[in-house]
């Protein structure tokens, strides 16, 4: 994740969208539950 970073800020037109296609619909999707349990919740409004 920290080198698509790196990709997206520095090296933007050496994109590949195939790639960020993967992170944004494998990647990131499996990430959510682990984040969630360890980040608090919300604040509510």
């Amino acid at each position: 994740m920290l080198a698509q970073r790196n990709v997206l800020a520095h090296e933007y037109g050496e994109i590949k969208q195939e790639r960020m296609w993967l992170v944004a619909t494998v990647h990131v999707p499996a990430l959510i539950p682990q984040l969630e349990a360890v980040l608090p919740p919300p604040p509510s409004e």
